[in-house]
């Protein structure tokens, strides 16, 4: 019963906020009904519909109510969708600009792109024409290299004629060795070592000593060339283009073949010697000097018919120094050299660069040497002899000092 009332409660409460009329309604009849006296079974009966109708009424507000908050509701739904609609409307037009403009950025980026990669095409062709044009270059540079190599380098065989003497010409081929300076140990060794190579080589075909120009120098030295010359198996002719003074006349007019040109010079005197010490030590010096004379000059005025004595004689009887000069034709009728020639066919030179770097014997390296306070003279420094060794060396000049051993 508690529950019953509780619940009419409830609804008259909601039915009061809901519709105030009925319940004012509802009150002026209960106050017009009190003073009739009904029955009490009727009286429940009448409150059970009373009950009923407000329950009815309550549910029929609350159906209105909740149709009422469904519509609200909807209309809040419905007003969501359409702020999401707008939102997304505006969203999807942010979005389309945002695409736009990052449509146009990539445009912009590939249209950068393609140029870069046209101006690498380009590049690229550029660097291929470079490539083909170094290329080009170089073929032609070696070309041109390998021309100027075969101008510079002679084709064909060297002539090795058995007699090379050809009327007044002389052909001398690669079998050469070249004496232009003085006669020292290194030259002396080198002209020693290429006798002992050609005759190697071959035993028959000639071998050539070309002087140029050369005053002498150590007679130890210029002995070991006669020696090898004398122990040669192939022939070796002495070829004098300038002069030959001192040990390099003797070892012209030692030789069983020896030419020069009309205009050289051959010039035979005595051996010089430095003197030192006391007079005991400067005669026994002297005795050495005339000894290695006659083993020099001995030979020469053998082949001259005369003898090392008379030999000296003549040399001061031609010139007061005695320096005795002859030119080609007067040193053959002496018998200084086998004949004269005009010519000299060389066919030793086979490349350019030859010409600058032969064998040839220099002369020494030159050093300033004051003679007093207002005369200064160059001299080409020699090398220091070995013991019992002298110079036989023309310089009337002075231009060659000897070095002292240490």
């Amino acid at each position: 019963m508690t529950k019953r009332k509780t619940i009419i409660a409830v609804m008259v409460f909601t039915l009061t906020i809901l519709h105030p009329s009925l319940i004012s309604s509802q009150s002026a009849e209960d106050k017009k009904a009190k003073p009739v006296a009904t029955d009490p079974a009727e009286e429940s009966m009448r409150k059970e519909i009373e009950f009923l109708k407000l329950q009815k009424e309550y549910l029929e507000a609350k159906s209105k109510l909740e149709e009422e908050q469904k519509k609200l509701s909807q209309q809040k739904i419905n007003d969501t969708i359409n702020d999401l609609r707008i939102k997304n409307a505006l969203e999807d037009e942010k979005t389309k600009d945002a695409f736009r403009k990052f449509q146009q950025e990539n445009n912009d980026i590939q249209l950068e792109l393609n140029k870069i990669r046209l101006e690498s095409t380009k590049k690229i062709e550029d660097m291929k024409n470079l490539e083909t044009r170094i290329f080009q270059m170089e073929t032609q540079i070696k070309k041109q290299k390998k021309t100027d190599e075969i101008k510079n380098m002679v084709i064909g065989e060297v002539r090795y004629p058995a007699n090379p003497l050809q009327g007044r010409k002389i052909v001398i081929s690669d079998r050469k060795m070249e004496l232009d300076g003085p006669i020292t140990y290194d030259s002396a060794a080198e002209i020693v070592r290429l006798i002992d190579f050609y005759n190697n080589q071959s035993d028959s075909k000639p071998i050539f000593l070309v002087i140029e120009s050369s005053p002498g120098g150590s007679v130890m030295a210029g002995y070991q060339i006669l020696s090898a010359m004398k122990s040669s198996r192939a022939p070796i002719y002495v070829v004098v283009k300038s002069y030959a003074a001192s040990m390099a006349a003797v070892i012209t007019t030692s030789a069983d073949k020896s030419y020069a040109l009309d205009h050289a010079i051959i010039l035979h005197h005595q051996i010089r010697g430095d003197n030192y010490g006391n007079i005991t030590q400067q005669k026994e010096m002297l005795k050495f000097i005339e000894e290695w004379s006659e083993r020099i000059m001995g030979p020469v005025a053998k082949k001259m018919g005369i003898t090392t004595q008379e030999f000296i004689k003549k040399m001061y009887a031609h010139n007061s120094d005695g320096d005795w000069m002859e030119f080609a034709d007067g040193a053959v009728k002496i018998k200084w050299i086998t004949g004269t020639i005009s010519e000299i066919e060389d066919h030793s030179i086979r490349m350019r660069e030859e010409m600058q770097s032969s064998l040839a014997i220099r002369p020494g390296v030159l050093v300033n040497t004051k003679t007093d306070i207002h005369q200064e003279k160059k001299s080409g420094a020699l090398p220091p002899l070995r013991p019992f060794d002298v110079y036989h060396l023309y310089d009337p000049y002075g231009q060659y000092s000897a070095g002292v051993a240490k």
